[in-house]
């Protein structure tokens, strides 16, 4: 193999299965810390990125959070569409 096939296969690995390195970098992270809040949500975290749990989840949460903190129609729909950009942002960074 030439050093320019290996960089390719090196960088298509890296692409094909970046969501189980980050699975693995929250789950290490969750012995990392004392805190049990912090471990709970660093396995969550990992077991969302092992999954690709990505739109399912998102939706459900900017649902409720709409119905949570919005007063009136709009303000829910506003909440909704700003809770998913952020969502979607951090699914961006994740996987």
């Amino acid at each position: 193999m030439s050093r320019k096939e290996v960089i390719d296969f090196h960088q298509n690995q890296i692409t094909t299965y970046k969501h189980i390195a980050i699975a693995l970098r929250y789950f290490n992270a969750s012995f990392a810390t004392l805190n049990t809040d912090d471990r709970v949500i660093d396995c969550i975290t990992a077991f969302e990125a092992l999954f690709k749990m990505r739109d399912e989840l998102a939706f459900k949460l900017s649902v409720r959070v709409a119905y949570l903190l919005g007063t009136s129609n709009a303000e829910k729909v506003s909440i909704y569409t700003d809770m998913k950009n952020f969502y979607s942002l951090r699914n961006d960074i994740l996987f």
